[in-house]
């Protein structure tokens, strides 16, 4: 018998906004359960758009433990067809309640958010 180690209670969790301005999706998760980021909240998310539709401006991601923010970083993404950003934090011993937020601005265009749902670690 082979073991494996995986967290006890690992979880994903994403949120999406289908074509927010023209044909562009965008996309967000957090998760407890990434290989090669043993004790870390990881939060990752991004936007594609169809050809010939392009977006350019800022992704802000944030991660929340209960209501508090705890982590908060920018991308800045010219024109084009992809973006994404990324952050992560430690995670804390004992269970809580994490979720993250991609905020999505531009002066060209109009924004939005996107929430994922909440995971337990």
């Amino acid at each position: 018998m082979l073991a494996t180690q995986s967290s006890a209670i690992a979880q994903t969790s994403t949120g999406d906004l289908e074509n927010w301005v023209g044909n562009c999706d965008a996309v967000v998760a957090i998760s407890d359960d990434l290989i090669g980021s043993p004790g870390r909240i990881e939060a990752w998310g991004g936007y594609s758009c169809s050809n010939p539709q392009k977006w350019g401006g800022v992704l802000r991601i944030q991660i929340f433990k209960g209501s508090q923010k705890v982590a908060d970083k920018v991308a800045n993404w010219p024109l084009g067809t992809t973006g994404h950003v990324e952050t992560s934090v430690a995670n804390t011993s004992g269970t809580q309640a994490w979720y993250a937020k991609m905020i999505i601005s531009s002066t060209m265009s109009q924004g939005g958010t996107v929430r994922t749902g909440t995971i337990y670690s």
